[in-house]
């Protein structure tokens, strides 16, 4: 029997840098997510815990 769906948990961190007129910041943004894939209809994301701080370089 073959299987038609699946699932994963997934952590991303991104850093995205942001030029201002006082100079070069930081955003960064934590996070982890729950993926549910249905392989006939498509896949469902749901984020679990999120976070964003800013940097100053």
């Amino acid at each position: 029997m073959k299987k038609c769906w699946d699932y994963s948990l997934v952590y991303r961190d991104v850093t995205n840098p942001k030029q201002t007129s006082s100079g070069v910041d930081s955003t960064n943004k934590k996070g982890v997510m729950l993926m549910f894939t249905l392989y006939p209809m498509g896949s469902m994301n749901y984020e679990l815990f999120s976070q964003e701080s800013e940097q100053k370089l």
